[in-house]
């Protein structure tokens, strides 16, 4: 059973008394914070005697790197000051800031180093005396408190008190005298010169020390340091508490330890301190192959986050897979956690803050990049890079910014590729290459292959996702849920909400869709199914999609060539152009290819298809502009070919549309 990293508290001390002081402490509860191989967990006796007072009051008298003292008299210092009539019973306080404490008064023990921040009021008792110029106080006695509570540090963890810490009964005797000169006194009774001469300090009595909240075990900053420790080669579980043990485990598997059969758990948030982060494997893609080291286990994060990751990978190639982890294969499974961090390497053309590469069944779940977050590359997804022949993103959500310099990219990832069952069967279930349940919030723009979920999707289901961040290409195939479908990839109940436009100057770029930038084939029967027909389901738009000078703009579609299956699908985005050609409310293009044709794709098909009326805007004398579907007749350049369009019940508002139906 694994161990909490978190500790509960009705009743605790993060300040206290020294070690010969007694104490009393009520229902306290403290259990143990840490796996065995992080530091030793705290009970409540190592709590109570982890600050010695006695050794901090002698420090009051002198200089020590991470106290703030400030002294108070009580009301009327200069009245004190102008005094004639002797001695006078009198209290001073001092305040005890602490800022990065690891002085002497901290019993360094269990990986205690010091103390982060926090403040002790001592109130001392005595007897003044005045002179012309000073007033000096004979200490006997003084009393201790919090004021604002402790925050300690435990070797890679701090410790930190709730909101209401107080501390009673905590006495002590010294013997010491504290002279103040006139002109250090303000008139609040604050003190910013004096001398404090202390020549023996005891502790006696006790206190009865309460927190009001919760006490939490939290990590520190990263400072670039690796822990490797935690790992046992005779384990399966293990679980990572602290950002030096995260980088442990990249430096495990980029030497070859795959973790295949183990999973490893986050036990707490994570901060990476915006330092340089080494991806965790050294994948390459090598064309539809993966080489190199991978973790392949499972990586639970159990709800924690990563914060400041920051990625540059200054020695990556194109090929290379960049993110917090290169690549995910066989067996792993990327799961529970979200991150926050940015990823800059302009050569990679695998880059996912997540995840580089997806291959081999690998799964990626329930993952959630949080705002604030960044990917830029030459190709980039927000939570993975490419996707090749089988995998699964569920559940993810990403929230980054997506630039890819010069080609694809996608809210989550910018290509799923390559055909795991190549062949000629036309129902092929393509239940694990799969995008489901994902949405994404960030604007997303590239080149060729743009889309809110992903750029390029061949022969990959995409069901049940969300796209609202906007989708910008300059080149070919953008669409608010995927830029380019190909060879039997799929659009299942989806939705769009984000504005879908392409800066292209060029007719020659086709594409620009509310859902799908571009349908098409390519060849490649080697590598993908041959018969397998491409289908957006159940889906809608509501975003609006423009072009500069596209061809092929649509409110559902762009463009599809030779083959296509879209049934109940609805748009109700606006449809505009500056100057491009084949714009529709629905579809803009509809063609033939004859060199990327063949006769188990032959036709497309809308069933139960509807947009807006209204919705196209294009300039006088537009070519192939139409309320439904731009440009109808597929252009045939084989005599030979035929391609069959069919429109069953499709509606432009309340009117039906029954386009060409027979053979073109």
């Amino acid at each position: 059973m694994r161990r909490m990293r978190y500790v509960f508290l009705t009743a605790a001390l993060v300040i206290v008394l020294s070690a010969s002081c007694s104490l009393e402490m009520t229902e306290s509860n403290l259990s143990n914070i840490y796996s065995d191989n992080r530091p030793e967990s705290l009970t409540a006796s190592d709590i109570a005697s982890m600050l010695d007072l006695e050794v901090l009051v002698r420090e009051l008298g002198q200089e020590s790197a991470g106290l703030d003292i400030v002294w108070s008299l009580p009301s009327s210092p200069a009245a004190m000051l102008t005094a004639d009539d002797g001695a006078a019973s009198v209290t001073v306080t001092a305040d005890v800031g602490f800022d990065n404490y690891t002085g002497d008064a901290i019993r360094k023990e269990k990986g205690v180093v010091g103390i982060i921040s926090g403040q002790i009021r001592f109130t001392f008792s005595g007897t003044s005396s005045v002179s012309s110029d000073s007033v000096t106080v004979d200490l006997d006695s003084y009393e201790a408190e919090t004021v604002i509570p402790v925050e300690i540090r435990q070797e890679n963890a701090s410790i930190t008190t709730g909101s209401s810490v107080s501390v009673s009964n905590a006495t002590g005797s010294v013997d010491a005298t504290l002279t103040y000169r006139s002109d250090s006194v303000a008139a609040d009774g604050s003190v910013s010169n004096a001398a404090l001469n202390v020549t023996d300090v005891t502790a006696n009595g006790g206190a009865t020390v309460s927190v009001g909240d919760d006490m939490a075990v939290t990590n520190l900053p990263w400072n670039g340091q690796i822990s490797t420790s935690w790992f046992d080669e005779a384990a399966s579980t293990f679980y990572l508490g602290s950002a030096e043990e995260l980088a442990g485990l990249a430096s495990l598997v980029n030497k070859g330890t795959s973790f295949e059969g183990r999973t490893v758990y986050l036990s707490a948030d994570i901060d990476l301190n915006s330092m340089e982060w080494t991806p965790i494997g050294t994948a390459e893609r090598a064309s539809a192959e993966v080489k190199g080291n991978h973790f392949d286990g499972i990586f639970d994060g159990q709800g924690h986050t990563i914060s400041n990751l920051y990625i540059t990978a200054p020695g990556a190639v194109d090929d290379t897979g960049v993110g917090l982890f290169a690549a995910a294969g066989g067996s792993t499974v990327i799961r529970n956690f979200s991150v926050q961090g940015t990823l800059i390497n302009k050569t990679t053309e695998n880059a996912g803050l997540i995840v580089g590469l997806i291959y081999g069944n690998a799964a990626v779940e329930n993952v959630t990049v949080l705002e604030g977050s960044s990917v830029t590359a030459a190709e980039a997804g927000g939570i993975a890079g490419r996707m090749i022949k089988s995998g699964t993103i569920s559940g993810c959500v990403n929230n980054a910014d997506v630039t890819a310099e010069t080609g694809k990219a996608g809210g989550i990832v910018h290509s799923a590729y390559y055909d795991q069952h190549p062949g000629d069967t036309p129902d092929a279930v393509y239940d694990d290459f799969l995008i489901s349940g994902c949405v994404n919030n960030g604007d997303i723009s590239g080149t060729n292959c743009v889309g809110g979920i992903a750029g390029l999707s061949t022969t990959v289901q995409i069901e049940d996702c969300v796209n609202n961040g906007r989708v910008t290409g300059s080149g070919y195939g953008a669409g608010g849920i995927s830029g380019e479908l190909k060879h039997g990839a799929a659009i299942i109940r989806c939705e769009n909400n984000g504005a879908v436009s392409s800066t292209s100057s060029s007719s020659g770029n086709y594409g620009v869709g509310g859902l799908a930038g571009w349908i098409r084939y390519d060849g490649g029967d080697a590598t993908y199914n041959s018969v397998r027909v491409s289908t957006i389901t159940d889906s809608v738009n509501n975003g609006a999609v423009s072009s500069k000078a596209n061809t092929g703009i649509g409110g559902a579609v762009g463009q599809i060539y030779n083959a296509a299956e879209i049934s109940d699908t609805e748009n109700y985005g606006t449809v505009t152009t500056e100057s491009g050609l084949m714009i529709g409310g629905f579809v803009g293009g509809l063609q033939g290819d004859s060199g990327t044709y063949n006769e188990n794709r032959d036709t497309i098909t809308f069933t139960n298809c509807y947009t807006d009326a209204g919705v196209v805007s294009a300039p006088e004398g537009t070519t192939n502009r139409g309320d439904f579907a731009g440009h109808p007749y597929p252009t045939i350049q084989g005599e030979d070919k035929e391609i069959t369009l069919v429109f069953n019940d499709c509606f432009v508002g309340e009117e039906l549309y029954n386009g060409p139906a027979a053979q073109i």
